[in-house]
């Protein structure tokens, strides 16, 4: 049986952070308005899942700052839909 790697949290935190920009791309680039409303809502909900735990998570500097990157870039995307 294979080992299973724990997630650290802020590899989560990444992972919601290219799911929010993505469905934002998604979004941004659809003439489907039921597909578009659907992507903005997936960003939405990633960006607020982000803003909510990002002080609660460990982290060093450096990955600190490639996710509030990272968050600015997403809450900008979320803005413009």
């Amino acid at each position: 049986m294979e080992e299973q790697q724990a997630v650290s949290p802020i590899s989560a935190l990444v992972a919601d952070l290219e799911l929010g920009l993505s469905s934002a791309r998604l979004a941004a680039h659809t003439e489907d308005p039921w597909f578009a409303a659907r992507n903005r809502a997936k960003a939405r909900k990633a960006y607020e899942a982000v803003m909510r735990m990002i002080d609660r998570v460990e982290a060093d500097l450096s990955e600190r700052a490639d996710v509030r990157s990272q968050l600015e870039q997403l809450r900008r995307a979320v803005q413009a839909a």
